[in-house]
């Protein structure tokens, strides 16, 4: 095969000609001319001579194939030239289309794998939250996103106390202490009175117990 045959070049001082000097400037300034540090050559080689000839691990390599240029054997459920293609995926695991095997057995709409979550057939390499949306790291706001009861999606410190979305165009339109969207805090408590029933010894007839005050929250 045809390679390329190089060497080492030094420049050393006659008067110290056990000092070698890698920068050649001072030879040059000198007048001489460096000589050739590489030329062509023709040479046999091997592909087992390689670095490539541990077949990404998945084979061993033979001299004797392809008219002794050498090559790879690859073992079961491996092919390419360097083996480096699996044909026949783990249990748990799928190829997808470049012949990759996903280790988490996902892969997208597209055909490839993905490292992270799939969310309507598009890899997401971050966190789904609770409305089904992709969050990159970090985004905490992303994150606390929550569906209301009728399927909209706001954060979760937006939610009502009838776990609606209190959102609107308006900007004075907030929650007030009670929870009601855009309440004003009046109806946090309010007052009723209850009757109770209860039999005398006899339980023939009832009389009635002083009326009970209680407060509830709306």
């Amino acid at each position: 095969c045809t390679g390329v045959f190089s060497r080492n070049v030094y420049c050393k001082a006659s008067n110290a000609p056990s000092v070698l000097n890698t920068d050649l400037s001072a030879c040059e300034a000198a007048g001489l001319t460096s000589p050739r540090t590489t030329r062509n050559c023709e040479a046999e080689c091997n592909f087992c001579d390689t670095p490539a000839s541990s077949c990404s691990g998945h084979g061993t390599c033979d001299e004797t194939l392809f008219d002794d240029a050498g090559g790879c054997l690859c073992e079961t459920g491996f092919t390419g030239d360097f083996c480096e293609s699996a044909t026949v995926c783990a249990t748990g695991e799928k190829m997808d289309r470049n012949g990759d095997c996903c280790a988490r057995n996902t892969i997208d709409k597209s055909g490839d794998c993905c490292d992270g979550v799939i969310i309507n057939g598009v890899c997401c390499a971050g966190s789904k939250n609770a409305c089904n949306q992709c969050c990159e790291d970090g985004d905490t706001e992303c994150e606390s996103m929550v569906k209301s009861m009728s399927g909209e999606c706001c954060m979760d410190d937006q939610l009502d106390a009838a776990s609606e979305c209190c959102v609107s165009d308006e900007d004075d339109v907030e929650l007030d202490s009670c929870g009601v969207c855009g309440g004003d805090g009046s109806t946090c408590a309010v007052g009723f009175a209850a009757s109770e029933a209860v039999a005398d010894e006899t339980c023939n007839d009832f009389t009635w117990n002083d009326v009970i005050e209680a407060e509830y929250q709306d």
